[in-house]
C-alpha cells in the first residue's frame, strides 16, 4: 500500500510539472506569435482597441513569468523523484519477503534485517496527512477492481467503478446516526 500512494503522489507532481511546464512554453509561442501581429488585424478580428490587446498581452506575459518561476521554486518533479525512491525502497523490501517466503527455513536474523530494512525510511517522504485517506481509498479500489477483473477480464472499468460507488452507497455500510453524530461534534 505504501508504495502505490507513493507511486499516485508520484504520478500527481509528475502531471503537476508538465501542465504547468507544457502550459508555460505554449503561453511563451503564443505570446511570441501575437508580437508579428498587426493593431489592424487585432481591431478587425477582435475587436478591441490595440492598447487594450497590448495590456492582455503584458497580463499573460506576466502570469507566466511566475507560473515558471512557481514552477522553479516548488520543483515538482525532485518531489516526484522522492516518492519514485519511496516505491523503490518498498519494493525492493517486497521483493526480499517474498524470497524469504520461499525458502523452508527462516531465521530470526533474517526477520531482523527485512524489518531493518522496511523502517530504514529516515530519508524518504513522507505521505501528508490530509491526502492519505484519498491515497488509501485510491488503492482499495484498485484492488478491488483488479480483484474483479481476474474473473471479468472484458468488463469496462468504468462501469466497474460506478458499480461499486453505487453499491457503497446503497448498502447503508455507514451507521444511520453518522451524519448526526459528526455534525454534533462539530458543534460542540
Amino acid at each position: 500500500m505504501q508504495a502505490d500512494m507513493h507511486g499516485q503522489l508520484a504520478d500527481h507532481y509528475l502531471h503537476k510539472q508538465n501542465t504547468v511546464y507544457y502550459g508555460s512554453l505554449f503561453t511563451s509561442c503564443l505570446l511570441l506569435s501575437l508580437t508579428f501581429v498587426s493593431d489592424d488585424f487585432i481591431a478587425r478580428t477582435l475587436h478591441l482597441a490595440p492598447d487594450w490587446f497590448k495590456w492582455l498581452k503584458a497580463l499573460i506575459a506576466v502570469v507566466n513569468f511566475f507560473a515558471g518561476l512557481i514552477l522553479a521554486i516548488s520543483k515538482p518533479s525532485s518531489h516526484a523523484a522522492r516518492h519514485m525512491e519511496a516505491v523503490n525502497h518498498y519494493t525492493r523490501v517486497l521483493y526480499a519477503i517474498r524470497n524469504l517466503d520461499s525458502r523452508d527455513t527462516v531465521s530470526e536474523q533474517d526477520l531482523k534485517a527485512i524489518e531493518d530494512q522496511y523502517l530504514d525510511t529516515g530519508d524518504l517522504p513522507r505521505i501528508p496527512g490530509p491526502q492519505f485517506l484519498k491515497l488509501k481509498k485510491r488503492y482499495l479500489v484498485k484492488i478491488a477492481i483488479s480483484r474483479f477483473l481476474e474473473d471479468h477480464p472484458h468488463t469496462w472499468i468504468w462501469l466497474l467503478k460506478f458499480k461499486l460507488w453505487w453499491r457503497e452507497l446503497t448498502s447503508g455500510a455507514m451507521p444511520d446516526d453518522t451524519w448526526t453524530r459528526s455534525s454534533k461534534q462539530i458543534d460542540s
